[in-house]
């Protein structure tokens, strides 16, 4: 269980790649792969974030800052994930 971090949902492209960087709930610099569903959605399951971190989807880049958040439940929600649209 995570208390301090987000777990992240990427919107982009239907099967793409995607890859995140930043500092996980640890303060440890991490790396997250993956790629997204048929409906173009990627989440990072079990990988929670804070801080600034880079987003890489398909053939385009951003960088967001993902706010603190306790989390006291170990599923995913929509409110408490950081949506970020590339399409």
């Amino acid at each position: 269980m995570a208390t301090n971090g987000l777990q992240l949902a990427i919107h982009t492209s239907p099967r793409s790649n995607v890859a995140v960087y930043g500092m996980n709930q640890n303060n440890q610099r991490s790396e997250w792969l993956g790629v997204a569903n048929k409906d173009g959605v990627a989440v990072t399951h079990n990988w929670w974030w804070k801080g600034p971190v880079e987003i890489i989807a398909g053939n385009r880049r951003t960088t967001a800052n993902v706010p603190p958040f306790a989390i006291y439940d170990t599923y995913l929600s929509t409110r408490h994930s950081l949506i970020r649209r590339f399409m």
